[in-house]
């Protein structure tokens, strides 16, 4: 793989600029960097990758997660290019959903910092290095530092109620003009891999269809299927399934 290095010092210098602007930002990006598991660069071998990185917050909670970017392209190639596509050894997200009810009792739990929990092999952490600043401070030269652990994370929307034993729904809708753009916003941002909300996100997909290939003709029916489904899908986080 071509030595990315340059890119993320360029990555870097802009993250530097946001620091000089945002004090809140840098405090909470440097707790985080606190936490990542990482050691010095050590020997260069020559085969490496530098991960650009930057940081995004939690919409409901205001917490800042540093995101390591392994698609940041480079000379058309990136670390997600690279990596080889093993046999899926995980359960299928439909099939847990589906068997968790079959017994009578259901457990639920949850493992801190999950995707911090898979250590990488030695041989392999050349490829995860990145940039940053000792103590977080940026008025210093960067140093290079490898991680030691996977980068992935996971996120869901649908929801088990434990005191009335039934599925309800995480949805946000956030308010968006009833416009292609907000249509497409919204009706993507369901979660729904059982299908429960099939009868009343219909509405909304067969309107994101109807935009897509171009079938919408009537601008009037446009806005008004558009408002329709802003209106149907809000009303989901009542939705109950016992």
């Amino acid at each position: 793989m071509p030595n990315n290095r340059k890119q993320a010092e360029q990555r870097l210098i802009a993250l530097s600029k946001r620091f000089t602007q945002d004090h809140d930002f840098h405090k909470q990006y440097v707790t985080f960097m606190d936490k990542v598991p990482e050691k010095d660069n050590g020997q260069n071998d020559g085969s490496i990758w530098y991960l650009p990185h930057h940081g995004v917050f939690h919409p409901k909670k205001s917490k800042l997660r540093v995101v390591f970017d392994c698609a940041a392209r480079f000379k058309g190639t990136s670390l997600n290019d690279q990596l080889l596509q093993g046999p899926n050894l995980t359960y299928t997200l439909i099939g847990t959903l589906v068997r968790f009810r079959q017994e009578e009792i259901a457990i639920m739990g949850d493992i801190d910092s999950m995707f911090y929990q898979v250590r990488v092999p030695s041989h392999d952490s050349n490829f995860l290095r990145f940039l940053w600043w000792e103590n977080g401070d940026h008025s210093k030269q960067p140093v290079e530092y490898k991680m030691v652990v996977h980068l992935f994370d996971r996120a869901l929307g649908v929801q088990w109620c434990v005191d009335s034993d039934e599925f309800r729904f995480n949805i946000d809708v956030k308010d968006k003009p009833a416009t292609r753009r907000g249509i497409l916003s919204i009706t993507s941002s369901v979660f729904d891999p059982l299908g429960f909300l099939a009868p009343f996100t219909l509405v909304g997909n067969s309107t994101r269809s109807s935009v897509l290939d171009g079938t919408m003709q009537s601008h009037k029916h446009y806005l008004k299927s558009g408002l329709n489904g802003f209106v149907t899908l809000k009303k989901l986080s009542e939705f109950k399934v016992n």
